[in-house]
């Protein structure tokens, strides 16, 4: 197992650390390690590609000593490790939170032996001799993890460097759970990017479960996209028991022309390099409805063609059949013409109604 230290000393770094606290189980971020706080044998990277790692959020300590105090964050899993200019970048794939719930009034007593068991090893970001923020370690107990979001994040927000923050995780507005999750079902993952399929002129639900932090100033979450792909409702805000909901409507607009845009959510700060949540992006690509102009195209065509049946047709369709049909054919030549046309006069409207009603009104 590898140990990744991390801290908020810089807007970036605190993005990075709110991001591994909330986005859900299996989303990839980055982390970014000078050389010089890397040991050498592991500058390279490949003695870490596919190993599991322990992020650990290092809090600012209020007192000269120590000068932080570590609090473990989630699992993940290497994927890739790529030396550049004289640093190191990580790609993770994250997994379990910490499961803080399961030490209850004891938690006191865990971060201190925890505090204990980092700082034995010269291998620290302490003000050692050889301060290292990445360093190989034992494999650590999978039982001390688990996919609750609320406990952990109960814990983080009172920490230094993180009280001004809100929290908050996607959730699903059909099933409210506490494990964050994508933003769309089906989301994956191509060059290094979060990537959901959506439909041109659907509509879809998306609910925001926020979590203050004990300084944090109550603010509304943003989504942002392209106005010309959607329209977007909200936020719509209600209590939940531990933190507020937020709920989204995003209607997709009519189109025929295939189209990628970028959507965000976040917290905007009032101050404009200031962090003070996760930074949930994604790359939508929308798919135009062929089936329904197929449908659309059909039901015009067949219905036009029906309509323009006359008794003539119906006498010489009627002379290539055998008694006794040619007979009730010939016989009952208005009643069949009259069928025939409302069935194509029906296909018609129906063409009409998907071509008004689903159609996109124009293709740009």
């Amino acid at each position: 197992m590898v140990l990744l230290f991390v801290g908020v000393k810089r807007p970036l770094y605190k993005r990075d650390v709110l991001n591994a606290c909330c986005e859900p189980i299996d989303a990839r971020i980055n982390l970014g390690y000078n050389f010089k706080w890397v040991p050498d044998n592991l500058r390279s990277g490949e003695r870490l590609q596919k190993q599991i790692a322990l992020i650990i959020y290092c809090e600012l300590n209020v007192s000269p000593k120590p000068i932080f105090i570590y609090h473990p964050i989630r699992l993940a899993k290497i994927i890739d490790a790529s030396p550049e200019f004289g640093s190191l970048t990580l790609d993770l794939q994250l997994g379990s939170f910490f499961d803080y719930e399961k030490y209850g009034g004891q938690i006191g007593t865990f971060i201190k032996d925890f505090q204990d068991y980092i700082t034995k090893s010269n291998e620290q970001p302490e003000q050692t001799e050889f301060p290292r923020w990445i360093r190989e370690d034992k494999e650590w107990d999978k039982s001390d993890f688990s996919d609750n979001w609320t406990p952990f994040v109960n814990h983080m927000r009172v920490l230094s460097g993180l009280k001004d923050s809100i929290f908050f995780s996607i959730q699903r507005t059909s099933n409210s759970v506490d494990t964050p999750c994508f933003l769309f079902d089906g989301s994956k993952y191509e060059n290094r990017k979060v990537t959901c399929k959506v439909g041109s002129g659907k509509s879809y639900d998306i609910s925001i479960y926020m979590l203050m932090g004990d300084e944090a100033s109550h603010a509304s979450p943003e989504l942002v996209m392209k106005e010309t792909v959607a329209s977007i409702s909200g936020p719509f805000l209600s209590q939940r028991s531990a933190g507020i909901e937020a709920d989204f409507v995003i209607n997709f607009k009519r189109s025929f022309e295939r189209d990628t845009c970028r959507i965000l959510i976040r917290i905007p700060p009032e101050q404009p390099n200031k962090v003070i949540s996760p930074e949930f992006q994604a790359l939508l690509k929308i798919t135009p409805p062929r089936s329904v102009l197929v449908m659309a195209v059909t039901f015009l065509t067949l219905g036009a063609a029906i309509i323009s049946i006359g008794t003539d047709l119906v006498k010489e369709t009627a002379a290539w059949f055998a008694d006794p049909h040619a007979e009730w054919l010939r016989n009952n030549l208005l009643l069949v013409v009259f069928i025939a046309k409302t069935f194509g006069a029906l296909l018609l409207a129906a063409g009409s109604y998907i071509g008004f009603r689903k159609l996109p009104l124009k293709t740009s």
